[in-house]
């Protein structure tokens, strides 16, 4: 195991960032930009032969920004991300789904347990905020709770945590996000009520 991992160990930095094209390192020590923000990566051998995975501290430090988490690795199983705290900029959202692209002013903390190609557990919220477009006036969003369980999710403002504005299905790799009419009114996005698909 060992040997395998240390075989592993030298290979760049792309295989495993997100993207890929602007990474710098190796998949033992590495970092690439992600939504404006930096993702760095140290590689623990222990960690890496306890879980038969190549396992790595990971972090996400840009402006606004700052994540942590560990995540592991395997050629054919993708990646998986566990205990994933700490708060993030809107723009980290809109590098993941593009279509809720605005000018926001709208603070994540982040409470993700595990975040897999099929499997997010745990909760992201938000504070108070507000949003704009190119030409239109700011427009105020309430506080926000997403609520992930295994393959599906669920958001609902704050203090109504029983009308959903999205629900959320994970399924292959990929995010559908289907907005309500409630949703469409006050989420920040297209405006109107629909389904939204992205990889994760």
């Amino acid at each position: 195991m060992a040997y395998a991992l240390a075989l592993v160990a030298t290979l760049p930095a792309r295989m495993i960032a997100p993207g890929g094209s602007d990474a710098a390192g190796t998949v033992w020590h590495g970092s690439a930009t992600f939504g404006g923000a930096v993702a760095r990566w140290d590689a623990s051998l222990p960690e890496s032969i306890a879980s038969a995975s190549l396992g790595a501290r990971v972090s996400l430090d840009g402006p606004a920004t700052v994540l942590t988490g560990t995540a592991h690795w395997r050629p054919f199983g993708g990646t998986t991300l566990t205990a994933v705290r700490g708060r993030a900029s809107w723009a980290q959202l809109t590098a993941v789904v593009p279509a809720l692209a605005a000018d926001c002013a709208v603070m994540l903390d982040v409470d993700l347990a595990r975040v897999a190609a099929s499997d997010v557990t745990g909760t992201v919220t938000t504070l108070p905020g507000s949003c704009a477009r190119i030409g239109a006036s700011a427009r105020s969003v309430p506080r926000l709770i997403a609520v992930f369980s295994g393959a599906t999710g669920r958001v609902t403002t704050w203090t109504d945590r029983t009308t959903p504005l999205a629900t959320v299905a994970l399924a292959g790799g990929f995010v559908h996000l289907h907005l309500t009419p409630i949703g469409a009114t006050v989420l920040p996005g297209p405006g109107r009520v629909g389904d939204l698909e992205f990889a994760l």
